[in-house]
């Protein structure tokens, strides 16, 4: 644990996938252009969505991204 309370962390976007394998992303770029993704959609459900988001972030195992 830190003393310090003038730590800035930045935003992070966490992700699993299919096995259970975990996605860490934290450049802002990246996750600027997912959360744009999951509000365009809106009314989608959860496993749609994350499929969606998957194709970005690991296009080689879950297919072209969008």
């Amino acid at each position: 644990m830190t003393k310090n309370k003038h730590i800035d962390d930045g935003p992070v976007f966490l992700l699993r996938g299919d096995d259970d394998e975990i996605y860490f992303i934290d450049d802002p770029e990246m996750i600027d252009r997912l959360e744009a993704l999951v509000k365009s959609m809106k009314g989608k459900s959860d496993k749609e969505i994350g499929k969606a988001l998957l194709t970005i972030v690991n296009p080689d195992r879950y297919g072209k991204g969008i």
